[in-house]
């Protein structure tokens, strides 16, 4: 119950630092935005062009050089961000991912990146505006799964409307018989620094795979239950997310991700009556009794963290999530902390 407090404390306190950086009135100005061909990109104000180098102000390293034969693309943008102390920032990279779920905001065309975690690898290429696609799986390659999201065009800077699809398969595991999927919508509200997001999906899996099932009914020794092999049935559920982050220094971020599902599963149940008692030293038949029932059953998962800039093209963070699964029966929990560097490509 304290651990559980605790999260919802730091989400209360991430939707209060948001909605005070979104209110906070902020005067539209018009920067320089560079990006070099070795991918390091930099926002300031050009203070001298002689031709063969451009003198850069920024508002996180102050005045740099720049030679022209460095430079990829050069063009003007306005940027509305400001960070929860009210001070203007640079464009922090990855902005489009929480810690599992991502957000409304348009991906830039050509900004591709990749991320490696404990569990795996996943890479996405930013095939034109708002549009990605990209791959993502585990170090065993199981399961190995398609993900596309695009951003619907916006004429208002601060809210965003996005679909996605997350299309997977067991691959070798199962002879590729195993299928999943996950389809959703997400609204933000935010810019690309400080961000609220709802999400609203549906998703399913069917691993395919042989399992032996008791047969319902009640078996008097000696007779005991009868099992058939059944495949397993399609689990689906409709799946809400509601995640969010707030930069609080140059270079670290607190955000936090969830994801909540709520599905109904058949589940076997055996009782045992009967057999030997200890303290009267008699026996009696042993009876034993098989029920199915289908139970609701809810999952959690909560993901408050930290993201920290390296640089203009890579970041770390960390993720101190917990999955918690309910029915009417039982309950249990467990931690699952999650550890991912993204780079740009």
């Amino acid at each position: 119950m304290l651990m559980k407090n605790r999260i919802l404390l730091f989400a209360f306190t991430l939707l209060w630092n948001v909605l005070v950086a979104q209110t906070n009135p902020v005067d539209s100005t018009v920067t320089i935005k560079i990006e070099k061909f070795n991918g390091t990109t930099y926002l300031g104000k050009i203070i001298s062009d002689d031709g063969r180098e451009i003198l850069l102000e920024t508002s996180n390293i102050g005045r740099i050089y720049i030679p022209k034969n460095e430079i990829k693309t050069m063009s003007s943008e306005k940027t509305h961000e400001l960070n929860i102390l009210g001070k203007p920032m640079e464009y922090f990279a990855f902005n489009t991912r929480y810690a599992f779920t991502n957000n409304a905001l348009p991906i830039k065309k050509g900004d591709h990146y990749a991320s490696i975690s404990w569990y795996g690898p996943e890479v996405h290429f930013a095939v034109s505006k708002g549009l990605s696609v990209g791959v993502m799986s585990t170090w065993l390659a199981v399961p190995v799964v398609l993900a596309i999201k695009y951003t619907l065009p916006s004429k208002n800077e601060k809210l965003h409307l996005s679909i996605g699809s997350l299309l997977g398969s067991s691959s070798y595991a199962n002879n590729f018989k195993g299928f999943g999927g996950l389809h959703w919508g997400t609204v933000t509200y935010g810019n690309t620094i400080n961000n609220l997001s709802f999400s609203l999906g549906y998703g399913y899996i069917n691993l395919r795979d042989i399992n032996s099932f008791a047969v319902p009914g009640t078996y008097v020794s000696p007779n005991y239950p009868m099992y058939n092999d059944e495949e397993s049935p399609l689990r689906a559920s409709p799946i809400f997310s509601f995640a969010g982050i707030v930069k609080v220094s140059k270079k670290a971020s607190l955000f936090f991700d969830s994801m909540i599902s709520i599905s109904k599963q058949e589940k076997t149940f055996s009782a045992f009556e009967g057999g030997f008692d200890p303290q009267t030293g008699k026996e009696s038949p042993f009876i034993t009794k098989v029920t199915r029932e289908n139970l609701w059953t809810s999952a959690f998962i909560l993901m408050p963290g930290m993201r920290f800039k390296i640089k203009e093209t890579q970041s770390f963070q960390v993720s101190l999530a917990g999955i918690s699964v309910m029915d009417k029966n039982e309950s249990s929990s467990f931690p699952f902390p999650l550890l991912h560097w993204y780079f740009k490509f």
